[in-house]
């Protein structure tokens, strides 16, 4: 039987409800306090600022293998900016593309004829659950790959949910390839996605086809880019998960089966994710929640056994949990109104507390290395190269004094560096 087409709202209603959300306000309030600190760059900003630096400006860069070539190349989008806000409000609008594609996917889901109001209470009800996530509050002021490549996954999911249309599931499997350039590790989970659907959802067995070719056509240039890289086609792959760097295989499990209630998902999505697995076990059916879900079980596998437990790499099955829940969150909301507002306000407020301890832990923490590598440039005379690598106890590369390194890339001006303040080691 042929999958039923769903009559989603339009693109623009969907961005118009996730602008107009008080949730999506309260993040931006803690962005903005997290953009005003300006603490200096992390480790991967750093690295995507060097290269972009380097091929802007015509000069060669030893990009490492396991980097993604999709950030450099956004990270260079900005370079004319020269200001490190302009690197960092890149995660901003990740993170706001994120909710925009948890929104699609959350007004897909469901059955046709579910109502119009309905589809869009669950949409909104998904946006406060992403609220309650605390990495997206603390990790958007950043440049990292989680939270682009999950919005270009949930964005995939959302044309594939939404329409059995050949042309909608190419576009989705491009978007999937769009996710491995920026972050290689995506690459296992895209298959998933096709996978999953191809056992689960037999219905979309016509246009499966075509997300399969989107894949493998947006898939090309990158693999050929290995190859001239690595001397493989699978060369940056390989050297990705080398660089993962475990205490052992499946610390990672281990990490988010003991934080999954806590800094994993935290308690109120967390909860409502395990009551839909559980649901999905005992009622298995073909539906498109079970191969949501599946596609979130695969991802947390592969990445707990691949790399070490962080927050930030749920970012996927994190979102697709605030899409698939959202029915069930809404449902509450309408029967134990009280109870689920505090609910809410309770996992707002932990959001909250984290996302500030872990703020101004980031800012306490670098601020030290990058006094270090003010001593670097100062000895060197070039002081306000606006990023070096700092070799050490903590070999992180870091900016430059704030005072100095608020201009990125730097400025033509003589009195600015236009090369590291020291030499590029490995961390």
């Amino acid at each position: 039987m042929a999958a039923q087409p769903v009559t989603a709202p339009p693109v623009r209603s969907s961005v118009g409800l996730v602008l107009r959300h008080p949730a999506l306000w309260l993040l931006v309030c803690g962005w903005v306090a997290q953009l005003a600190l300006n603490p200096a760059l992390g480790h991967d900003e750093s690295v995507y600022a060097n290269a972009a630096r380097a091929w802007t400006g015509g000069a060669a860069y030893d990009l490492p293998g396991y980097r993604p070539i999709g950030m450099v190349a956004l990270t260079c989008a900005v370079s004319w900016a020269e200001h490190a806000w302009a690197l960092r409000l890149l995660g901003v609008a990740a993170a706001v593309l994120l909710l925009l594609a948890i929104v699609r996917l959350a007004e897909a889901l469901g059955p046709p004829d579910l109502d119009a109001n309905d589809r869009r209470a669950h949409a909104r009800a998904s946006i406060w659950l992403a609220a309650t996530w605390a990495p997206l509050g603390y990790r958007s002021p950043e440049l990292l790959s989680d939270l682009a490549a999950a919005a270009l996954v949930i964005a995939a999911l959302a044309m594939m949910v939404s329409s059995p249309a050949r042309r909608a599931w190419a576009l989705a499997g491009a978007a999937l390839a769009g996710a491995v350039y920026v972050r290689y590790g995506s690459l296992p989970t895209a298959a998933a996605c096709l996978g999953v659907v191809a056992v689960v959802r037999p219905a979309a067995s016509r246009a499966w086809p075509w997300a399969a070719v989107g894949l493998a056509l947006g898939l090309a240039p990158l693999l050929a880019w290995s190859h001239w890289r690595t001397g493989a086609v699978t060369g940056i792959f390989t050297d990705a998960r080398a660089a993962a760097g475990i205490a052992y295989p499946g610390a990672g499990l281990v990490y988010y089966a003991t934080h999954w209630f806590a800094r994993g998902f935290a308690p109120l999505l967390g909860g409502l994710i395990a009551i839909a697995l559980i649901n999905t076990a005992r009622r298995p059916a073909r539906s498109w929640t079970t191969v949501l879900l599946a596609i979130a079980l695969v991802h947390i596998g592969w990445i707990g056994l691949s790399a070490h437990g962080e927050p930030r790499y749920l970012a996927i099955p994190a979102a697709i949990g605030c899409a698939v829940v959202a029915p069930t969150a809404w449902a509450w909301w309408r029967r134990r109104r009280r109870w689920a507002l505090t609910a809410l306000a309770i996992a707002l407020t932990i959001a909250a507390l984290e996302t500030t301890l872990v703020a101004r832990a980031r800012v306490h923490e670098r601020t030290p290395i990058a006094a270090a590598a003010d001593a670097i440039a100062r000895d060197r005379n070039m002081i306000g190269a606006p990023s070096c690598w700092v070799s050490g106890p903590v070999a992180s590369p870091v900016t430059a004094r704030r005072s100095g390194m608020n201009r990125w890339p730097p400025s033509s001006r003589p009195s600015r560096a236009s090369v590291c303040a020291c030499p590029a080691s490995p961390a």
